[in-house]
């Protein structure tokens, strides 16, 4: 692909980005608060563990 085909189909794909959000009803994944710094071992279990599916961790630094 070239670059000015990308240029051009990302314009066009952000272009409709409302479009589509609103008639396919896409959304961001919810949010699991693990903790703060001292947490970031338990969010990695988490991941290792496979607990955190469809959800995004955040951790509060």
């Amino acid at each position: 692909m070239t670059l000015r085909l990308k240029e051009t189909f990302d314009v066009e794909v952000f272009q409709q980005t409302a479009e589509l959000i609103t008639k396919y009803g896409i959304k961001a994944n919810p949010v699991q608060i693990t903790g703060g710094f001292e947490d970031v071992g338990k969010g990695l279990e988490l991941l290792k563990d496979n607990q955190l599916s469809g959800k995004k961790s955040d951790i509060r630094m």
